[in-house]
């Protein structure tokens, strides 16, 4: 599988024949609803869903075109994938990459 696009929301496990709970009606790289209330919004990553988080939610997935493994860096909450480092071995690499940049 080619590697979805970043500012688009990732949920693998969401049953294909329910309606999401989240959405994106502007397209990607767009806010991301339900959001939250502007008081919420007190966390160490500010993402470009909208969504404040002290955790990101670092998915492993194959790119069948670079024939790579990549590190999805999404929301916690949404999906919404914030970088893609390829290839994932550079995300374990903590000199290069000390912290996940958002």
């Amino acid at each position: 599988m080619a590697l979805p696009a970043i500012g688009t929301l990732y949920t693998p496990f969401e049953p294909g024949n329910l309606p999401s709970y989240w959405s994106q009606p502007g397209g990607p790289g767009t806010q991301v609803f339900p959001a939250q209330h502007p008081g919420q919004l007190s966390a160490q990553y500010i993402l470009g869903c909208g969504h404040a988080s002290n955790i990101l939610r670092i998915w492993e997935v194959y790119d069948s075109d670079t024939k790579q493994q990549a590190a999805l860096v999404c929301c916690a909450a949404c999906g919404y994938i914030q970088e893609i480092i390829e290839p994932y071995s550079q995300f374990q690499n903590y000199i290069q990459n000390p912290i996940v940049i958002a």
